[in-house]
């Protein structure tokens, strides 16, 4: 899920003081830049959309990957930067008391007509700025359509992916999905 207006704490916070911050409206945030970022209640679309992602992918997923969901991640040098994807994958085995999903080889966000210009403009780019990252999938919440950016060599690939018969084999993972599958029960 991502984000809306952003919320100006006392001062600048790291990461580390943020994992230990704790808001007694018990509102969801990330950390952007130092300043809090209050996130977006999601639609029931996004919410039914993230279920689906979590069935199909988590199902074909064996270890050593690791599936999560509202899955913190930082970028490696910035302190002021802790982002909550709505979903990604990685291969670093699980520590106890983890908060973060180190080193993620995919990540994914649902996009929704209020934060998509957000998702793809400040997060898009931070994304594809992670070493670990070798995809990442964009799902509209409000059509049956995908977009995939998979690494190569020194560059992006990007494709665009619409209908229910849309097959998306990734490149990262062991895994094919259609979007039939993740868009069940969805109607627009």
């Amino acid at each position: 899920m991502s984000t809306e207006t952003p919320v100006t704490p006392p001062r600048s916070m790291t990461v580390e003081e943020f994992l230990t911050w704790h808001d007694d409206n018990r509102r969801r945030w990330e950390l952007v830049d130092g300043a809090l970022r209050a996130m977006v209640i999601p639609t029931s679309a996004h919410s039914e959309l993230a279920g689906n992602v979590a069935a199909v992918l988590g199902s074909q997923l064996h270890p050593p990957f690791r599936f999560g969901t509202e899955a913190g991640l930082v970028l490696p040098d910035r302190d002021e930067i802790l982002y909550v994807a709505d979903f990604l994958i990685t291969r670093v085995p699980r520590s106890m008391g983890e908060r973060l999903f180190p080193d993620p080889i995919l990540v994914g966000e649902i996009l929704a007509p209020g934060t998509e210009v957000y998702d793809r403009q400040t997060k898009l780019p931070d994304y594809m700025s992670l070493p670990s990252v070798r995809e990442i999938v964009y799902l509209s919440s409000s059509a049956v359509e995908a977009e995939v950016w998979q690494a190569a060599d020194d560059d992006w690939r990007h494709e665009r992916y619409s209908g229910a018969n849309a097959v998306l084999a990734l490149t990262s993972v062991p895994v094919h999905f259609s979007l039939a599958e993740v868009y069940k029960g969805l109607r627009f």
